[in-house]
């Protein structure tokens, strides 16, 4: 990579904002994970985005390696969960579902709880390989 900066990647200060509101926890399995991952919920691509929101705490996640492997292993399971956010749709809009449960993550960096099921869009079914 170039010194260029990739457009819609974390900032410092949105990467401090998703470790503050992870606890330094991993957002899926809760397990201490201050030098984890930070996962973009809407993919960036090869190259990065223009799309500006990308790089909101609402589309970040802080996961251990194995977590964030796992997501991209079994892509509609975590769709189904909230970890990725296809791109018609925005973060903030979409749950996810955290250790602690259900959350909506907010653009300026905080999770708040939602009691009981979230509404959630129709979703795919699970195949038995995801």
């Amino acid at each position: 990579m170039t010194a260029k900066r990739r457009r819609a990647a974390f900032s410092v200060e949105v990467k401090e904002l998703i470790l503050k509101r992870a606890k330094f926890t991993c957002d899926r399995c809760g397990l201490r994970a201050e030098y984890g991952h930070f996962h973009h919920r809407t993919p960036r691509r090869s190259g990065g985005s223009s799309r500006e929101d990308l790089g909101l705490p609402s589309n970040g996640l802080l996961l251990h390696p194995s977590c964030h492997d796992f997501i991209e292993k079994h892509r509609k399971i975590a769709a189904q969960l909230g970890f990725l956010v296809g791109y018609g749709s925005l973060p903030k809009d979409t749950p996810v579902m955290l250790w602690s449960g259900w959350h909506w993550l907010t653009d300026s960096g905080e999770a708040i709880r939602i009691e009981g099921v979230p509404p959630l869009s129709p979703l795919p079914p699970v195949t038995p390989d995801d």
